[in-house]
């Protein structure tokens, strides 16, 4: 009996302590869990970044910024009541002359016009024609036209299978039209035209440009969350309200490029040409981009056979 009244209070004592040791852990772990949570968050959060703070850090390197500096010309776009085939603008019936094959898909199918711009009617930006009209035509295509069948190397973009790039030096009066027949896969709708109009702006480089991370001498979200952490500003707000600044979606003519994903360029050659945006009558996909890009030689000859052409979405 004696002996059993010891194991009793023996397995008693162990169950104490047990419970004491659960007890002390489970308070132990939440209160480490919840100062490390509050540690990480003074670190990824810290102050709200002003102004001055986003000044501060761009400082060091606004002499390479400042030298970026390119023109542009932005693009508004408004509805036509009326079809005008010798207008620039966005979709509808193109300008195409008599006597001239009009441009196919690898199908046989006809092109559909993207856009079509007439030199004459916007500000003149060094390198551009003064005279004359561009259009580009892509296919009704999962892709929009676009060769993305390869490596998506700039060479791949710059098939023009399904999409084409025209220049006309000077425009005819005989022409025929061509109506748009019916698409599904376009990111607008070529029966509805858009007018283009024109204004004359200058920008700095963009932060999807590829260049943009050589200004600060590495990845620029790194170099920005080492200087908000030194100085105790939330990274992501610091990068945030940076990158913000050098935003360049929008419509436009020559400038930087802006996109949801990355720059196909990695190397100088080309530039941009001509962009369009998703807006609420032009959807690129998942609120996307379209771009064009050709080198500054191609340009300057006037020679629009080996522009790239890419797009790109959330």
């Amino acid at each position: 009996m004696k002996f059993l009244l010891l194991l009793f209070a023996s397995l008693l004592i162990v169950v104490l302590v047990l419970v004491a040791s659960h007890r002390s852990k489970s308070t132990a772990i939440p209160a480490a869990q919840e100062a490390m949570k509050a540690a990480m968050n003074k670190k990824i959060k810290g102050r709200v970044p002003t102004d001055s703070d986003v000044a501060d850090f761009l400082a060091p390197y606004l002499a390479q910024i400042e030298a970026s500096k390119k023109a542009t010309v932005n693009i508004a776009l408004e509805d036509m009541k009326n079809d005008d085939v010798f207008a620039s603008k966005v979709g509808g019936i193109a300008y195409w002359p008599e006597a001239e094959e009009y441009p196919k898909a690898a199908n046989g199918e006809p092109l559909f016009l993207l856009a079509q711009i007439r030199f004459d009617e916007m500000p003149p930006m060094a390198g551009y024609p003064d005279k004359g009209m561009l259009q580009f035509f892509i296919a009704d295509t999962d892709y929009y036209g676009a060769n993305f069948d390869g490596d998506f190397s700039l060479s791949q973009l710059q098939v023009q299978k399904d999409f084409r790039v025209k220049y006309w030096p000077e425009l005819r009066e005989k022409i025929v039209k061509v109506a748009p027949g019916d698409s599904e896969m376009l990111p607008h709708d070529p029966k509805k035209p858009r007018r283009m109009k024109f204004s004359a702006q200058q920008e700095l480089i963009s932060d999807s440009d590829f260049r943009f991370d050589r200004i600060f001498g590495g990845e620029a979200y790194s170099v920005i969350e080492q200087y908000a952490a030194k100085h105790g500003i939330s990274s992501d707000g610091l990068a945030d309200a940076v990158f913000e600044r050098f935003n360049r979606s929008g419509h436009k003519i020559g400038g930087y490029p802006y996109f949801t994903q990355t720059d196909p360029r990695s190397e100088p050659g080309m530039e941009l040409l001509f962009q369009l945006d998703s807006d609420d009558d032009m959807m690129w996909g998942d609120v996307g981009v379209g771009n064009f890009f050709i080198s500054p030689e191609d340009l300057q000859r006037r020679d629009f056979t080996r522009v790239a052409y890419n797009w790109d979405c959330h």
